[in-house]
Protein backbone atom coordinates (compact mmCIF):
# COMPACT_ATOMS: atom_id res chain seq x y z
CA UNK A 1 0.00 0.00 0.00
CA UNK A 2 1.11 3.43 -0.58
CA UNK A 3 1.49 5.81 2.15
CA UNK A 4 -1.02 9.07 1.99
CA UNK A 5 1.02 11.07 4.12
CA UNK A 6 1.72 14.09 2.38
CA UNK A 7 -1.78 15.39 0.19
CA UNK A 8 0.24 15.37 -3.03
CA UNK A 9 2.58 12.73 -2.74
CA UNK A 10 1.77 9.57 -4.58
CA UNK A 11 -2.02 9.90 -6.05
CA UNK A 12 -1.63 6.60 -7.95
CA UNK A 13 -2.15 3.03 -6.37
CA UNK A 14 -1.94 0.16 -8.85
CA UNK A 15 -0.98 -3.60 -8.79
CA UNK A 16 3.27 -2.51 -9.06
CA UNK A 17 4.49 -0.29 -6.67
CA UNK A 18 5.23 2.60 -8.36
CA UNK A 19 7.96 5.11 -6.68
CA UNK A 20 8.08 8.72 -6.38
CA UNK A 21 10.94 10.66 -8.33
CA UNK A 22 11.64 13.31 -5.92
CA UNK A 23 13.05 15.53 -9.36
CA UNK A 24 9.36 15.23 -10.95
CA UNK A 25 8.55 13.45 -13.77
CA UNK A 26 9.42 14.06 -17.41
CA UNK A 27 5.75 16.17 -18.23
CA UNK A 28 6.92 19.58 -19.97
CA UNK A 29 5.53 22.96 -18.83
CA UNK A 30 4.92 23.31 -22.50
CA UNK A 31 1.81 23.19 -24.63
CA UNK A 32 0.80 19.63 -24.02
CA UNK A 33 -2.56 19.51 -23.03
CA UNK A 34 -3.79 15.99 -21.26
CA UNK A 35 -6.46 14.15 -22.36
CA UNK A 36 -7.96 10.66 -21.07
CA UNK A 37 -7.22 7.32 -22.75
CA UNK A 38 -10.02 6.24 -25.11
CA UNK A 39 -10.79 2.69 -23.03
CA UNK A 40 -10.58 3.91 -19.60
CA UNK A 41 -12.93 4.13 -17.53
CA UNK A 42 -13.23 5.35 -14.04
CA UNK A 43 -15.42 4.51 -11.07
CA UNK A 44 -15.42 6.98 -7.89
CA UNK A 45 -15.10 6.27 -4.50
CA UNK A 46 -15.45 8.68 -1.27
CA UNK A 47 -11.56 7.52 -0.76
CA UNK A 48 -10.59 7.97 -4.31
CA UNK A 49 -11.44 6.30 -8.04
CA UNK A 50 -10.98 3.07 -9.49
CA UNK A 51 -9.44 3.23 -13.47
CA UNK A 52 -9.95 0.14 -15.58
CA UNK A 53 -7.82 0.49 -18.77
CA UNK A 54 -10.42 -2.04 -20.75
CA UNK A 55 -8.26 -3.02 -23.33
CA UNK A 56 -5.35 -4.42 -21.58
CA UNK A 57 -7.80 -5.53 -18.64
CA UNK A 58 -6.09 -3.85 -16.12
CA UNK A 59 -7.12 -1.75 -13.14
CA UNK A 60 -5.34 1.21 -11.21
CA UNK A 61 -6.60 2.68 -7.83
CA UNK A 62 -5.84 6.82 -7.11
CA UNK A 63 -6.01 7.78 -3.71
CA UNK A 64 -8.58 10.82 -3.08
CA UNK A 65 -5.81 13.91 -4.70
CA UNK A 66 -5.25 11.62 -7.71
CA UNK A 67 -9.52 11.27 -7.83
CA UNK A 68 -9.58 15.05 -7.47
CA UNK A 69 -6.45 15.16 -10.13
CA UNK A 70 -8.77 12.43 -12.66
CA UNK A 71 -12.17 14.74 -12.29
CA UNK A 72 -10.50 17.58 -13.01
CA UNK A 73 -8.86 16.19 -16.61
CA UNK A 74 -12.39 14.77 -17.13
CA UNK A 75 -14.45 17.90 -17.21
CA UNK A 76 -12.14 19.87 -19.69
CA UNK A 77 -13.60 18.51 -22.71
CA UNK A 78 -9.96 19.66 -24.71
CA UNK A 79 -7.50 18.45 -21.63
CA UNK A 80 -5.19 20.12 -19.24
CA UNK A 81 -1.82 21.13 -19.71
CA UNK A 82 0.27 20.97 -16.39
CA UNK A 83 0.07 24.37 -15.43
CA UNK A 84 -3.74 24.86 -15.82
CA UNK A 85 -3.60 21.41 -13.76
CA UNK A 86 -1.81 22.71 -11.23
CA UNK A 87 -3.75 26.13 -11.19
CA UNK A 88 -6.67 24.14 -10.34
CA UNK A 89 -5.78 22.04 -8.12
CA UNK A 90 -3.56 25.09 -6.18
CA UNK A 91 -7.32 26.71 -4.84
CA UNK A 92 -8.27 23.24 -2.70
CA UNK A 93 -4.85 22.22 -1.47
CA UNK A 94 -2.71 23.34 1.09
CA UNK A 95 0.41 22.69 -0.65
CA UNK A 96 3.40 24.91 -1.75
CA UNK A 97 2.57 25.31 -5.44
CA UNK A 98 6.59 24.39 -6.46
CA UNK A 99 5.73 21.03 -4.44
CA UNK A 100 2.54 20.44 -6.45
CA UNK A 101 4.16 21.15 -9.66
CA UNK A 102 6.52 18.40 -8.82
CA UNK A 103 4.30 15.75 -7.75
CA UNK A 104 1.43 16.65 -10.63
CA UNK A 105 4.14 16.16 -13.26
CA UNK A 106 5.06 12.88 -11.88
CA UNK A 107 1.97 12.00 -11.82
CA UNK A 108 1.09 12.95 -15.74
CA UNK A 109 3.60 10.82 -16.37
CA UNK A 110 3.17 7.69 -14.86
CA UNK A 111 -0.28 7.40 -16.22
CA UNK A 112 0.76 8.60 -19.32
CA UNK A 113 3.48 5.51 -19.29
CA UNK A 114 0.99 3.33 -18.39
CA UNK A 115 -1.64 4.51 -21.10
CA UNK A 116 -4.58 5.98 -18.84
CA UNK A 117 -3.61 9.07 -20.60
CA UNK A 118 -2.67 10.48 -23.55
CA UNK A 119 -0.84 14.08 -24.92
CA UNK A 120 -3.00 16.15 -27.04
CA UNK A 121 -1.84 19.41 -29.02
CA UNK A 122 -2.59 22.77 -27.71
CA UNK A 123 -5.71 23.89 -29.88
CA UNK A 124 -3.81 27.31 -30.21
CA UNK A 125 -0.67 26.12 -31.57
CA UNK A 126 -2.92 24.88 -34.00
CA UNK A 127 -4.98 27.66 -34.57
CA UNK A 128 -2.34 29.85 -35.83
Amino acid sequence: MIPHSNPSARALEGGSQISHKPNGGQVSKGKTRWLISPGVRASHAEDGALLLDVKKGLSYKLNALGAQMWITIQRSSGGLTLQGLVDALTTRLPVPREQLELDTADWLDKLNQLGLLQEGKDQAANSG
